[in-house]
């Protein structure tokens, strides 16, 4: 179809402007956002400025270009789907002046989000999204990666890191071996050198 993505959406349709989003752009989310939401759209604005060098600002308005993250008026593709691939639906549409994506649920905002990532382009004019529409879902509810750290002990900030690239790709469980990378509180002395206590653990956790 022209774009590469993986995993591959259930439908892509080449078709209208492309999205030229240019060095600032609004991030709009709805009113009724929710903290998951909010948390989505600032690693839009995170990822942008890291991976693009493009300033991007949350706020309810646009000023300039934008991308607009709703879950408002759902199209009746997603909103008729069964409940388990209806909350990880989304919709991503292109226009000249805003890129949007639509989902029912907060999961399917995030993914929807998670594409773009991957769908956004260097051209010779500079960053751009081709003229797309994609609306997609999963096929099975939960993807799993086999995450084993037995031989040795990774840090916090690349736990972190690989858990946000496990979720670029759509991967939603991380099943972790710990054993001795683990301060156990009854008997830490089984922790290797460096193990996460269990206030980390909670936290990275809360994180993924």
């Amino acid at each position: 179809e022209g774009i590469n993505l993986i995993p591959y959406p259930q439908n892509v349709v080449l078709e209208g402007d492309d999205f030229i989003p240019g060095a600032k752009l609004s991030i709009i989310l709805d009113g009724n956002a929710t903290e998951k939401d909010n948390f989505a759209a600032q690693e839009l604005s995170r990822q942008l400025l890291k991976d693009w060098n493009i300033e991007a600002v949350v706020s309810k308005t646009a000023i300039g270009k934008s991308i607009k993250l709703t879950r408002e008026n759902v199209p009746k593709n997603i909103s008729s789907l069964s409940k388990k691939k209806a909350g990880q639906a989304y919709e991503l549409t292109t226009s000249a002046d805003q890129l949007t994506i639509q989902a029912k649920g907060e999961a399917g905002l995030f993914y929807g989000i998670q594409t773009l990532f991957q769908v956004l382009q260097k051209g010779p004019d500079g960053i751009y999204v081709k003229g797309m529409k994609i609306t997609d879902w999963p096929n099975i509810p939960i993807r799993a990666s086999h995450y084993d750290t037995k031989h040795h002990q990774d840090k916090r900030e690349y736990v972190e890191s690989f858990i946000r690239d496990l979720a670029r790709y759509k991967i939603n469980m991380l099943i972790w071996e710990w054993e001795d990378k683990f301060e156990y509180p009854s008997h830490p002395e089984i922790g290797a050198l460096g193990a996460f206590t269990m206030k980390e653990m909670q936290e990275m956790t809360m994180f993924a």
